[in-house]
């Protein structure tokens, strides 16, 4: 099989075979034939490549399920990406501040290169953009790096927010089917991210409540103590100044009767939150 370019700068890929034609025991010419395989050769590299990427996806999708942490996710995402194309980055963008949050993929990463013209483009639509070799415009931040790539830029969207962005650039041209299990991809990731950070709030929520729990408990102790202050001062008082002060003492407790109701259903409700996080501790 050998390849080479016709006078159009078109490169094709034959195979075939020549042989010699002898007469008189002397070789006088040779006849050649060949066939264009160009388009066989073109779906089998494309089918390599799917397969290639679905083993990347798979491996994707086994570390979405188990892990809880973003930079343990994001690091496998890049890592199992890059292993696909020439090179990809990814990035947790707020959107809002128009700023990175933190990037894999690149040993730093310029915010310029949100400005970038693909980038931009993807994240103000909101869909995925695709630059060809040769398309990107000079005017473009990254156009020294990437003008002989195709970069395909996927937004990581969930619940019409963009959560970050997966960029991937490839010296060789993403088939359609490719770009559909990357979009995917891209979804699968952006759920994954919207989850763990789900978790996170709840498991902080968690935390305040129960500390708020203990507050609340600690507070109704430090109430009682000057009460019994107040009690004892009020025997210095005649009758009816005492019994005034004993009154208002009296409306106290029955608000601190009150507290203490709250604050063991509160404990009760601690308990079911401790009981989760136990749960959830042993499953991880």
């Amino acid at each position: 099989m050998n390849s080479f370019k016709t006078k159009y700068g078109v490169e094709k890929v034959v195979e075939g075979n020549v042989r010699p034609l002898v007469k008189n025991g002397k070789v006088t010419g040779f006849l050649a034939n060949f066939k264009d395989v160009t388009e066989r050769k073109r779906l089998e590299e494309e089918l390599l490549r799917t397969n290639k990427l679905l083993r990347t996806i798979n491996a994707i999708n086994e570390v979405i399920v188990r892990v809880k942490s973003l930079d343990e996710l994001l690091t496998t995402v890049i890592r199992e990406v890059s292993s696909y194309c020439t090179f990809a980055w990814i990035a947790l963008i707020d959107k809002e501040e128009e700023r990175i949050v933190k990037s894999f993929g690149m040993e730093s990463f310029d915010e310029k290169l949100l400005n970038g013209v693909c980038v931009a483009e993807a994240l103000k639509n909101q869909r995925t953009v695709i630059k060809l070799a040769g398309e990107h415009p000079k005017n473009c931040v990254n156009w020294a790096e990437h003008e002989k790539l195709n970069a395909y830029i996927f937004p990581l969207t969930h619940r019409n927010r963009v959560l970050g962005i997966l960029a991937i650039y490839s010296d060789f041209r993403i088939s359609e089917e490719e770009i559909r299990l990357l979009q995917t991809l891209a979804d699968d990731v952006a759920f994954a991210i919207d989850a763990i950070r789900l978790e996170r709030a709840r498991q902080e929520t968690l935390r305040r409540i129960e500390k708020n729990i203990e507050q609340f408990a600690i507070l109704v102790d430090k109430i009682r103590n000057p009460l019994a202050v107040i009690t004892g001062f009020a025997d210095l008082f005649g009758n009816m100044e005492k019994d005034k002060i004993l009154e208002q003492v009296r409306k106290i407790e029955e608000i601190i009767e009150q507290l203490e109701a709250g604050w063991l259903e509160s404990e009760d409700v601690r308990r079911l939150l401790r009981g989760f996080r136990d749960e959830e501790d042993t499953a991880g």
